[in-house]
C-alpha cells in the first residue's frame, strides 16, 4: 500500500474523556476554577471533599490547566471516585485527562466497608486519603453511634515524591488528628514506590471521640473538636524512620551516608539551641525490605519531632537508584571497566543520598527554628478539618506554603470563615477558622457568594 501512513493516537480508550467540558451542563451549587493560585490537585481534593461534606454539588473546571499534562491523573481520578463512593454522589467527567469534573449532591445510600481504591500507577495513596478523609468522617459508618470505625484499603504509591510518605501519615498526621478527636492508623500491607507503585495501605479511622447522637434521626453525627494551638510546647524527642528496599543496588554505604548526614545536620541544630533533646543514629529506625515486599528500589526517610503539647512536626525525603541507572553482568574482558564504573556510580549514589538526608534534616530544623505548632506541609492537610470542627480553631504556623494559601482561598470560596494573619513581631502566622460543625448536623447551607467562573 502506498501513500501517507495514518497517524494512530497513543491514547488508550480510558484516556479519552467521555464528556467534554461543554457537555457537562449540570447546574452546580459552586463552580471552582482549577487553574487559580498554584493550580494543582490540591484545589480538586479540597473542592470535592468540602462539597460532599456540605452536601452540595460542585463543578471544578480547568483542572491542572497549567501543568505539563493537564487534567485528571490516575491519582486524582481515584480520589474523586472514592469521594463519590463514600458520599454516594454521582460524578461526571471522571475519566483520565478530563479538565472538568462535576460532583453531584450526595444521595441517601450508604457505602459498604472496607472501602477500596487503587491507583493504576505509582500515584500517592496519601493524597487519595486527603480527599477521602473528611468525607469518611462525615458519612461513615453512618448506621449507628456504636459503629465507630471506618476502614479503607488504598492501593498505589505508598511513598512517592511530592506527597506525604506512609510513615508521615503514621508518625506525624495521626498524632495531630487526635486534637480534633480523630484516631487514624496506617498499616502498610505492601510498599509502593516510583515508578511501578503496586503498594497497599490499610487505613483505620476511629471516630469514637467525636461521634454524637443526633436526636432527630437516631444516627451518629461526627462533631470534630475545635483545635486551638497558639504556642508550641517543648520538643521532647526527635526520631526518624528509614525504609530501604534494594539489597543488590542500595548498598549499606549508601544508607549510612544518608543517615550520617541527617544526624550531623540535626545534631548541629539541637546542640546550638537550648532545651532540645539529643539526636543520633540510634534514633533512626531502619526497616530493610525484602525484594518481594516492593516492586522498586528506594530509600524513604521520615523525620518527626514530638512536642509536649502532643503535636508532631515532620519532614521527609525519598531517594531512588532508578534515576542513576543500573549495571548488567560483568564479563571477563570488561570486568575491570565494569568494576570501575560501578564504584564511580556507588560514589555518586552515596553523595546524592547524603544530599537527600541533608535536605530533610534542614527542612525539619528550619521548621523547629520558627516555633510553629505544626510543620508547613501539615497545615494544608488540617485546614479542612478546622472548617468541619465545632467552633473556632487557631494554629500557629511558620511561613505558609502555596498549598496552604490555595487551600484557604478555595475554602473561602465555599463561604468558610478562614484566614491567615501575619504576626508583626515575628515571621509567624495564625491560621484561624470558624468551623461549621454545628450546622452539619441539620445540613444547613453555609455557602455564601461562591466563586463562579
Amino acid at each position: 500500500m502506498t501513500g501517507k501512513r495514518r497517524r494512530v493516537s497513543k491514547k488508550g480508550p480510558s484516556e479519552i474523556p467521555k464528556q467534554t467540558p461543554e457537555e457537562i451542563q449540570y447546574p452546580a451549587d459552586v463552580t471552582i476554577d482549577g487553574s487559580q493560585a498554584e493550580g494543582g490537585g490540591q484545589i480538586l481534593r479540597i473542592s470535592l471533599a468540602l462539597a460532599a461534606v456540605l452536601e452540595h454539588s460542585v463543578c471544578v473546571r480547568n483542572i491542572r490547566k497549567g501543568r505539563s499534562v493537564p487534567g485528571l491523573s490516575a491519582q486524582h481520578l481515584a480520589g474523586a471516585q472514592l469521594v463519590g463512593k463514600i458520599a454516594s454522589a454521582p460524578l461526571q467527567g471522571d475519566v483520565l485527562r478530563s479538565t472538568t469534573l462535576l460532583l453531584k449532591e450526595p444521595q441517601a445510600s450508604e457505602a459498604s466497608l472496607p472501602l477500596k481504591s487503587a491507583v493504576s500507577t505509582a500515584g500517592a495513596t496519601s493524597l487519595v486519603l486527603q480527599a477521602a478523609l473528611p468525607v469518611a468522617l462525615k458519612f461513615l459508618p453512618g448506621l449507628s453511634v456504636q459503629e465507630e470505625k471506618v476502614s479503607m484499603e488504598l492501593g498505589g504509591g505508598t511513598s512517592v515524591l511530592n506527597a506525604p510518605t506512609s510513615d508521615y501519615l503514621k508518625y506525624v498526621l495521626a498524632p495531630n488528628l487526635r486534637h480534633f478527636g480523630v484516631e487514624l492508623k496506617c498499616d502498610v500491607v505492601r510498599h509502593g514506590f516510583f515508578p511501578k507503585g503496586g503498594g497497599m495501605c490499610r487505613i483505620t479511622i476511629d471516630k469514637s471521640n467525636c461521634l454524637k447522637a443526633d436526636a432527630e434521626n437516631g444516627k451518629a453525627a461526627c462533631m470534630l473538636r475545635a483545635c486551638s494551638l497558639e504556642k508550641r510546647g517543648t520538643i521532647t524527642s526527635i526520631k526518624g524512620s528509614l525504609v530501604v528496599r534494594g539489597k543488590e543496588y542500595v548498598s549499606a554505604e549508601v544508607v549510612d551516608a544518608m543517615v550520617h548526614q541527617t544526624v550531623q545536620v540535626v545534631r548541629k541544630f539541637t546542640r546550638s539551641q537550648e532545651g532540645y533533646p539529643d539526636f543520633n543514629e540510634e534514633h533512626i529506625a531502619v526497616q530493610q525490605l525484602a525484594e518481594s515486599e516492593a516492586e522498586d528500589d528506594c530509600i524513604v526517610l521520615t523525620l518527626f519531632a514530638s512536642a509536649s503539647n502532643q503535636t508532631v512536626l515532620g519532614s521527609s525525603t525519598i531517594w531512588s537508584p532508578n534515576e542513576a541507572g543500573r549495571f548488567g553482568k560483568a564479563t571477563k574482558t570488561k570486568k575491570y571497566r565494569w568494576e570501575s564504573r560501578r564504584e564511580e556510580k556507588y560514589e555518586k549514589w552515596r553523595q546524592t543520598a547524603a544530599e537527600c538526608g541533608q535536605r530533610a534534616a534542614q527542612e525539619l530544623c528550619e521548621t523547629l527554628q520558627g516555633m510553629p505548632v505544626v510543620d508547613p506541609h501539615m497545615a494544608d492537610q488540617l485546614c479542612i478539618l478546622m472548617a468541619m470542627a465545632c467552633g473556632r480553631s487557631r494554629l500557629l504556623l511558620s511561613k505558609p506554603t502555596s498549598h496552604l494559601e490555595t487551600a484557604v482561598q478555595v475554602l473561602q470560596q465555599f463561604g468558610i470563615g478562614i484566614s491567615l494573619e501575619g504576626i508583626s513581631s515575628t515571621n509567624n502566622y495564625f491560621l484561624s477558622c470558624e468551623g461549621v460543625g454545628s450546622s452539619l448536623r441539620s445540613q444547613e447551607s453555609v455557602i455564601g457568594d461562591a466563586f463562579q467562573t
